[in-house]
């Protein structure tokens, strides 16, 4: 039936069990369909097109009426929304006259002709697909009794801006590819962003997260090519994978604090909204951060903490910290890194394509350093090592770490206090010997 533009009346038999998407697509014709399954339903039908009559005979027949322009469906306590009489209706505003409590699946799919319905608050739940493809709905306002919506509910709707209320504990993909979406504000209330919930939404701009938000699931803005802001709540502990993948125009990733986000679990990359963005700034109290104090509270920087952040210039790790995770300052714009004493694996990719590193202090305590830690790093210069030269051809080194292989080697002490600072010294804070060299090194008893 693909394509069929002369088909103009449709019966599905009682004994038809499936019918596989796309199974009607491009039959733009078809103004009757009559289904005579036990349990119809219009899932994979074309029931979109304009003035097309949809009749059952099954299960849901004794419960369907028609009151003003709708249909309704009468189950239990509720009373949804199953459709238009007549799908040129441009206005719908009286939906509580009919006590309706819910809005049925598909009940408005594809209406191109929609261009405002009034959610009274009696309604509890927006089934899947029900204003999917309603381009010329442009708003509207989601009271606080919703505890559900539906998937894809009102994907490829014309939606400028949302607000989502609080009543609802997660968002799901029910705003996937929402085209014209530019503003989105999530109540507090909701605890989770689910999986492709606002997934190629290409106009958005703006993402307004709650507190009490806890989780960020997999392609949650993945491809929101233009957003430029959201704000990362204190409660927020998970980020999945590519939460904001390919969002390369981020300006603003706003934080309440250094502490929260430096818990946060990114799964991947492309879960952290600093990377992909040239021109991605960390904002805190109003303030963009590009040199950051690790609060003494962290013991562990994770995996992916600031990827891709290049606006990053100075880092200072205290020696609580004794692990650095995979990626963490990957792209990242330091020039120097001091790696605390208590460090013993410098994670794949730690160190990757910076590009601005000249120099790293390095513990004696490192065992191994992994494949693509001090990798595409071009500016490196030296590398300060506090062991001796032994210690040093003990560590593991995985490949491929180029920039290693060309690094110049200096010695250095921890405690200071213990020694005398030579004459050579020019970063007196380290006690660096600048101008020894592996050969020439003298140990000294500290």
């Amino acid at each position: 039936m693909y394509n069929n533009t002369n088909l103009k009346e449709l019966v599905i038999s009682s004994t038809i069990k499936t019918i596989n998407s796309n199974a009607f697509y491009g039959c733009s014709n078809i103004i009757r369909i009559k289904d005579l399954r036990r349990s119809p339903s219009r899932t994979n039908l074309p029931t979109s097109n304009i003035g097309c009559e949809y009749i059952t005979t099954g299960t849901y027949a004794n419960s369907l009426q028609t009151e003003g322009n709708y249909i309704t469906y009468t189950v239990g306590d509720k009373k949804y929304l199953y459709g238009l009489l007549n799908n040129t209706i441009t206005e719908i505003n009286d939906l509580e006259t009919y006590n309706i409590t819910a809005i049925f699946p598909y009940a408005l799919y594809n209406n191109t002709q929609l261009q405002s319905i009034t959610i009274p608050s009696s309604i509890t739940s927006i089934g899947e697909y029900a204003f999917y493809g309603c381009k010329s709905l442009t708003s509207i306002e989601l009271p606080n009794s919703l505890k559900s919506i539906g998937n894809y509910a009102f994907s490829y709707s014309g939606l400028t801006s949302v607000e989502i209320p609080g009543s609802l504990s997660s968002v799901n993909s029910a705003f996937r590819y929402c085209e014209n979406l530019k503003t989105v504000k999530i109540l507090e209330g909701v605890k989770s962003i689910g999986s492709n919930a606002f997934e190629g939404s290409a106009s958005l701009e703006k993402v307004y997260l709650p507190n009490g938000l806890t989780v960020i699931n997999m392609y949650a803005f993945d491809s929101c090519a233009n957003l430029k802001y959201v704000n990362i709540p204190s409660t927020v502990t998970d980020i999945d994978f590519y939460g904001f993948g390919y969002c390369t125009r981020i300006e603003v990733v706003e934080i309440d604090s250094l502490e929260s986000w430096l818990n946060i679990s990114f799964d991947t990359r492309q879960s952290n909204p600093l990377d992909h963005s040239d021109n991605a700034l960390l904002y805190l109290n109003g303030q963009a951060i590009t040199e950051i104090d690790i609060p003494e509270t962290i013991t562990e920087i994770k995996n992916y903490a600031f990827v891709g952040y290049e606006h990053l210039k100075r880092i200072n790790l205290h020696d609580n910290i004794t692990s650095i995770g995979e990626y963490a300052f990957d792209e990242t714009g330091i020039s120097s890194i001091r790696i605390p004493r208590y460090v013993e694996v410098l994670s794949c990719s730690s160190l990757r394509s910076c590009r601005n590193l000249l120099e790293i202090y390095m513990p004696k305590s490192i065992t191994t350093i992994e494949g693509y830690t001090i990798y595409e790093g071009a500016a490196l210069k030296a590398l300060y090592y506090e062991g001796t030269e032994e210690d040093y051809k003990n560590i593991k080194i995985g490949t491929p770490n180029n920039n290693l292989s060309t690094v110049i080697i200096y010695n250095y002490g921890w405690k200071l206090s213990r020694v005398t600072t030579p004459a050579t010294c020019t970063n007196e804070g380290f006690g660096i010997y600048r101008n020894t060299v592996w050969g020439d090194v003298k140990q000294d008893t500290i």
